[in-house]
């Protein structure tokens, strides 16, 4: 995990780097025990936490933003479409005290306006091809990407290279949809980590539901392999 952490803080902090900040505040971010310092900056894009110690780093556009609590100006917490793995079922967050006078009313309303703008459709596109804001839930953690359904199969691409796949349908062996948004594909790969069991990709969709529009595309490409 540690080499998609180190790749998300530098390729976000290369994109931004020639962009100045709408807002910049210093802040404090708590962990379950102790706390960091760093500067706290609110982008066009999205928002940083840029910590003294690289692996406390944050980098969000707001379509990765869930939704933010800022109780008062000292305070803001973030919610993204990550796991919490210490609470099972939980979105992660990140609380940060800002100090001093704390957030300005109007960064308070540019953050929340642009998270909303930010989320994904509410129901997703008819296609195909589908194409669906997704997290990609791994063993341990996760990671950001677009997943794109065609008449060809499934890809996803990833904020992190090395977890991008590309699927036929020849590839798949069955598809699920839990809910109303999450997803999943299983391959006729061994997964290595548990013997004998087909492999399988699970991607929760970031704002949208899975309907049964996408899910009966999918079904009937899978048919012919049944």
């Amino acid at each position: 995990m540690r080499h998609i952490l180190f790749a998300l803080v530098f390729s976000a902090a290369g994109i931004w780097a020639d962009e100045t900040p709408r807002y910049s505040y210093q802040a404090d971010h708590a962990h379950v025990i102790g706390s960091c310092q760093g500067a706290f900056r609110v982008y066009d894009r999205g928002i940083r936490f840029v910590s003294g110690e690289p692996k406390d780093s944050r980098n969000w556009t707001f379509a990765d933003i869930k939704s933010v609590m800022i109780p008062g100006p000292g305070q803001i917490t973030i919610f993204t479409y990550e796991k919490d793995p210490k609470k099972v079922g939980m979105d992660r967050a990140y609380k940060y005290t800002i100090k001093g006078a704390g957030i300005s009313e109007e960064a308070e309303s540019f953050i929340e306006g642009m998270i909303k703008s930010g989320q994904p459709a509410a129901t997703i596109a008819a296609g195909p091809p589908y194409v669906l804001m997704v997290v990609h839930e791994h063993l341990v953690g996760s990671c950001n990407g677009k997943l794109t359904v065609t008449a060809d199969g499934v890809e996803f691409i990833s904020d992190d290279p090395e977890d991008s796949r590309r699927l036929k349908w020849t590839e798949l062996s069955k598809a699920e949809s839990e809910g109303s948004s999450v997803v999943k594909f299983w391959t006729h790969e061994d997964d290595t980590k548990k013997l004998g069991m087909d492999k399988v990709y699970s991607f929760r969709v970031k704002g949208a539901a899975v309907g049964d529009d996408l899910m009966g595309f999918v079904w009937e490409h899978l048919q012919p392999q049944s």
